[in-house]
């Protein structure tokens, strides 16, 4: 799913906070009647699922946290500079995610996350997940495999796709065989 303002989803003029994205994520899994998901996040996507696998964790069946930590940030006036120079901005979601944004700090959160967890991180400068909170992942989450892509940085698709398809690919088989075997009687 693409966020609010984001992709070809409605940019309102109001409706910017945490708990509107976590709430449209909330949305679309009750909508499409999903008695269990995985969630696939990246960069500032990556808060929302941590707070939506948190408070759902019987059908939370997956988390993928794509290089970033576990906060939602107040949004910086440079940010909207950069932002904004994107060709495919909308100008509304940009000013209204910064305008309505506040910290949120989710690494205690993590704690309530009952399904498997894989976080992928760039290990090359530009990656905007570090080490040392690549370690309070795995302080803080029961079952968590932290991965890193020694030659990505913070865009952990590139060089290598197929890497990083392939890795989600395994964690996904992974909960399947998890799940399969735990209905065998």
């Amino acid at each position: 799913m693409s966020l609010r303002g984001r992709g070809k989803s409605d940019a309102p003029d109001r409706g910017y906070t945490f708990q509107d994205h976590v709430s449209d994520i909330r949305s679309v899994i009750d909508e499409a009647g999903l008695s269990s998901y995985c969630l696939v996040a990246y960069s500032m996507g990556v808060p929302f699922a941590i707070e939506q696998a948190a408070t759902d964790t019987v059908r939370a069946k997956g988390l993928v946290i794509g290089d970033y930590a576990a906060r939602w940030p107040v949004i910086r006036p440079e940010w909207v500079e950069q932002s904004l120079r994107h060709p495919n901005a909308n100008k509304k979601a940009v000013i209204g995610l910064q305008r309505e944004a506040t910290e949120v700090i989710l690494w205690e959160r993590l704690q309530r996350v009952e399904c498997p967890v894989l976080v992928i991180r760039g290990g090359k400068p530009g990656s905007l997940l570090s080490k040392e909170n690549a370690d309070l992942y795995r302080r803080n989450l029961r079952d968590v495999v932290v991965v890193e892509f020694e030659d990505s940085d913070h865009a952990i698709f590139n060089p290598n796709y197929d890497r990083y398809i392939g890795t989600i690919k395994d964690f996904l088989e992974r909960i399947d065989k998890r799940t399969a075997n735990s209905m065998i009687v």
